[in-house]
């Protein structure tokens, strides 16, 4: 997923990737194996050797969800 991508997201679409993700990563760690979301066309596959990409995502999406809560910690002025 692009920066570019996540700009364009809803508040409600940033959290349901996030929550997507978080949950991938849960199974990932309880089962060390491989963890499916979705079915389809929209299937996707995860597998171990993809946690830092996955933490790197979520990372990217928690800075983007306070992003539109106007919580990125940035202040600007005095």
């Amino acid at each position: 997923m692009s920066d570019t991508e996540i700009l364009g997201m809803t508040q409600a679409e940033i959290q349901a990737q996030l929550d997507a993700v978080n949950t991938a990563i849960t199974n990932l760690l309880l089962t060390s194996k491989r963890y499916v979301i979705g079915s389809g066309v929209s299937r996707r596959e995860f597998e171990q050797s993809d946690l830092p990409e996955l933490r790197e995502l979520r990372a990217e999406l928690s800075n983007a969800l306070k992003a539109t809560n106007d919580e990125s910690g940035l202040v600007m002025g005095f």
